[in-house]
């Protein structure tokens, strides 16, 4: 299981680390406050796509968890914690957006 954990984190840092990278090799150089605008904005998409994706897979890994749990209620607990962990970190990516389009749209006023 802790082979598992070191796994996920190293996906999660290597795509923390190369989405920026891929976001701004897409761009040219930045000359005005819209293309910084834009390159924001590709770098929340993509952080955004990793996460709900990456949030995915551990409600599916936690339903697998709680299947094979077998009416143990250690595994059950944990089965259920980690749904709940992955139902948090949805909502918090929603909350994020939420956020960064209502700064956007106070900015651009």
């Amino acid at each position: 299981m802790n082979k598992v954990k070191q796994v996920a984190l190293g996906i999660v840092l290597i795509s923390m680390v190369a989405a920026p990278v891929l976001a701004l090799a897409q761009v040219s150089p930045v000359t005005s406050l819209a293309q910084v605008t834009l390159v924001i904005n590709k770098i929340l998409a993509t952080a955004q796509t990793i996460l709900f994706a990456v949030a995915g897979i551990f409600i599916i890994w936690a339903g697998f968890t709680y299947l094979g749990a077998g009416g143990d209620p250690e595994k059950t607990n944990k089965a259920k914690n980690q749904l709940v962990y992955a139902i948090i970190a949805i909502v918090i990516g929603l909350l994020a957006a939420g956020v960064s389009l209502i700064i956007r749209e106070v900015i651009e006023k």
